[in-house]
């Protein structure tokens, strides 16, 4: 900066970025709204589940007996919220009868979007090392820790077929365990309570969950109109190596048009943020044109500002 024009441009140059860097943040933020921490916290409060270990047989027993009932109310509790609903109206009747329908958890505001279904994540069975004498009591067959070299991604399993992480858009899960790549051997249930309890059943007494699983998933997604909120829900099972499995829930509220239907101020902010994006990719094209692909690559700056653009 060897003159007075040379600095001032460079202050502008600053300036301008620390206005973009102040856009981008407002933009950012805007996507989260604190109705998300309270739907998170609603579902978690209905479920009331704490993490623990448990046997297969459990998983299977509090799938079919808690799970499934919050989600698809079975015909008797729909017969016991009209009755709770009556019994507000008319005084005459019997209170107890009103209060225990009233504790069976109902997706009052929220619309369940779809159906529900199972999921898990396998690994290939490998060879037992060690001891023969050990080995032969589970028939020389072991399956490894979770990996994504390890992991099972074709084929079916009892009459799950395997379907890819793009075929069902999912992301990755964070686990306690470990971290799994999306995907897995999937089945559908039905929005009927009394088609999708003898389909539980029968995955259990099938084994549908065995000692190949390493992660198991009943999921579904709820829709909340009055925050125009979605929620991912998934109840998992992480099978660790040792036997098992965790249980605990994971929730993720999302917001489909975050920005766009927000405040006039997050609306704005988000105009300029997408008008200075355009000009700063603008400019770099030009210096990489100006300087050649090769010596424009060779700049440690250049790299950065061109990393930070394709990550906005």
């Amino acid at each position: 900066y060897d003159s007075e024009a040379n600095i001032k441009k460079a202050l502008r140059a600053v300036s301008l970025y620390c206005v973009f860097i102040v856009m981008t943040t407002v933009v950012a933020v805007s996507a989260r709204h604190h109705y998300m921490y309270y739907f998170n916290h609603a579902i978690k409060r209905h479920f009331l589940i704490y993490e623990r270990l448990v046997t297969y047989n459990e998983w299977w027993s509090e799938l079919a007996d808690s799970f499934l009932p919050e989600v698809l109310p079975s015909p008797q509790a729909s017969n016991e919220s009209v009755a709770t609903e009556n019994a507000n109206s008319n005084p005459g009747v019997n209170a107890s009868t009103a209060s225990a329908a009233h504790k069976i958890i109902k997706l009052d505001e929220s619309i369940l979007l779809g159906t529900p279904r199972l999921r898990q994540l396998r690994v290939v069975d490998t060879t037992c090392g060690g001891s023969k004498s050990f080995a032969k009591h589970f028939h020389f067959i072991c399956y490894p820790d979770y990996s994504y070299s390890d992991s099972k991604t074709t084929g079916e399993h009892i009459g799950a077929k395997y379907e890819s992480a793009y075929h069902l858009s999912a992301m990755p899960i964070q686990g306690r365990i470990h971290t799994y790549w999306g995907g897995g051997f999937v089945q559908n249930l039905d929005r009927n309570f009394n088609e999708s309890l003898p389909l539980i059943e029968s995955l259990a007494q099938l084994d549908w969950l065995d000692r190949g699983t390493r992660l198991m998933i009943f999921e579904f997604t709820l829709y909340n109109k009055n925050t125009d909120l979605f929620n991912n829900v998934k109840i998992l099972g992480e099978v660790p190596v040792t036997g098992g499995v965790l249980l605990y829930i994971q929730v993720q509220a999302v917001q489909k048009h975050a920005v766009w239907t927000g405040s006039v101020w997050i609306i704005v902010s988000a105009i300029i943020f997408y008008i200075m994006a355009m000009y700063y990719c603008v400019g770099e094209i030009l210096v990489c044109r100006r300087s050649g692909y090769k010596k424009y690559l060779k700049n440690f700056w250049n790299i950065v500002d061109l990393v930070i653009l394709i990550l906005e």
